[in-house]
């Protein structure tokens, strides 16, 4: 699958995100944010990467397989757990906001601005705050895994292609 590769400057609000269990921030559902920028202070407190998964409301069936398949499985759970902060964007929710490119925006504002076009999207951004890159559509755990493995060790930035990987 074609890795897109996007360029852009993160940043992040300096706000005090809250707190609870997960990791010491806000979660809807374990081991997943629901705030970008709650994701950004926790990736640059733990020095990981952020592991973005955009979605779509209940209408998004990929997105369901992608919970249940990909996402179940006790390898890619791992990976997530101990080397990613994890983070649900619900593209559709106008409630939510989050900041791109210094601009605070609504989750549709910043789905569009990261270039997402589709449900299910992985973005994978780096540990400084940059998009690395993103992966449209559905992944099978192992497909999954490879490119969770490809984007922490920042092979992108060697010209790897993440097919050749």
């Amino acid at each position: 699958m074609l890795a897109i590769v996007i360029s852009a400057n993160l940043i992040s609000c300096a706000q005090t995100p809250a707190k609870d269990a997960n990791n010491g921030y806000k979660a809807e559902q374990e081991g997943w944010l629901v705030n970008l920028d709650e994701a950004y202070a926790l990736s640059k407190k733990t020095n990981k990467p952020i592991m973005a998964n955009f979605t779509g409301s209940d209408w998004c069936g990929w997105c369901k397989k992608l919970d249940k398949e990909t996402y179940t499985d006790a390898a890619v759970q791992k990976k997530l757990r101990e080397e990613w902060v994890n983070i649900k964007v619900n593209a559709e929710d106008e409630s939510k906001q989050g900041t791109f490119d210094g601009k605070v925006m609504t989750y549709p504002q910043l789905t569009r601005s990261f270039g997402v076009r589709g449900f299910p999207t992985l973005l994978f951004i780096d540990k400084e705050g940059k998009p690395a890159g993103a992966i449209p559509g559905f992944l099978q755990a192992k497909e999954f895994a490879r490119a969770l493995d490809y984007y922490k060790q920042e092979l992108y930035k060697k010209n790897i292609e993440l097919e050749k990987y």
